[in-house]
């Protein structure tokens, strides 16, 4: 199996009996691109687009939903405030179609995901305060699927 491009800085995630591959970077560009291989089969199933290009975001599943949230539109030594997103798009995984969530608290990159079964999705920490390497201490998380946003602070 390969990637549909070469790619360093993406994330990626299972959900059902797949492995969802979502961004990254090939100097100089950015990938929007989520490919999707089935993991019993060992073959690549599609690729769909996300609505912006990213990299060093962090990615979470809740049932079939996978979160994408935050990232940056340029490496790091080319970032600064307008380069760093706080965006979360969610691939549907019963028929891979991508929509928007709503962003996260503040726009982030360098960020962790984490997904909790039955619970939620959570997006912890991160690099994007003012000045912008300052690190944040934000815990955003989207629970039941359905894209709410609870800020914990």
């Amino acid at each position: 199996m390969k990637l549909s491009h070469t790619t360093y800085s993406c994330f990626a995630a299972s959900v059902g009996d797949n492995v969802v591959v979502a961004g990254g970077a090939n100097d100089p560009s950015l990938s929007n691109a989520v490919d999707i291989f089935n993991i019993r089969s060992l073959t690549f199933v599609k690729t769909v687009q996300m609505s912006q290009a990213r990299m060093t975001g962090a990615i979470g599943v809740l049932g079939p939903f996978v979160y994408i949230a935050g990232g940056a539109t340029q490496n790091w030594d080319q970032a600064d405030s307008s380069t760093i997103l706080g965006t979360v798009e969610v691939v549907d995984s019963r028929d891979w179609s991508v929509f928007p969530a709503p962003s996260l608290a503040s726009p982030r990159r360098q960020l962790m995901g984490a997904s909790v079964p039955g619970y939620g999705v959570y997006f912890i920490g991160g690099w994007g305060g003012t000045p912008l390497y300052d690190a944040v201490t934000t815990i955003d998380y989207y629970t039941c699927g359905n894209g709410v946003r609870i800020k914990v602070s």
